[in-house]
């Protein structure tokens, strides 16, 4: 376990703090429902998606994520993406992982499993082609 510590306090920040982390990043695998989250110059756009579809009483379609798109600003500090966002409602921590070329928007638990298995989740957020 310490050198896993040693990893995330010394290599992961050496990894994220030269790299740009703006871009698109959607789910590494065929998703039917997830994220989207567009970084640009400080700012981001985060949506959700789903393939299901359900209508009201009246036959109307429900919005499924009636919250979202969210957007607002970002700040990378220490190789922690915190999402501020602009309805007031809390903000959202990612955890940023450059492998190779590959960038990642990691949750905690997949952050953590990561730490212990050094295995990127299968659907991970993953940058796109810019």
């Amino acid at each position: 376990m310490p050198t896993l510590r040693l990893i995330f306090f010394v290599l992961v920040p050496l990894l994220v703090s030269c790299a740009n982390i703006d871009g698109l990043y959607k789910p590494a695998c065929i998703a039917y429902e997830g994220d989207t989250i567009k970084l640009f110059d400080g700012t981001f756009t985060w949506q959700r998606f789903t393939d299901e579809r359900r209508v009201d009483e009246n036959g109307e379609l429900i919005d499924p994520f009636p919250d979202f798109p969210k957007t607002g600003s970002y700040t990378l500090d220490d190789a922690v993406l915190e999402l501020s966002i602009n309805d007031g409602s809390d903000y959202a921590t990612f955890f940023p992982l450059q492998l190779g070329s590959d960038y990642y928007l990691l949750r905690q638990a997949e952050f953590d499993a990561y730490l212990a298995n050094d295995k990127i989740a299968d659907c991970a957020l993953k940058r796109g082609p810019k």
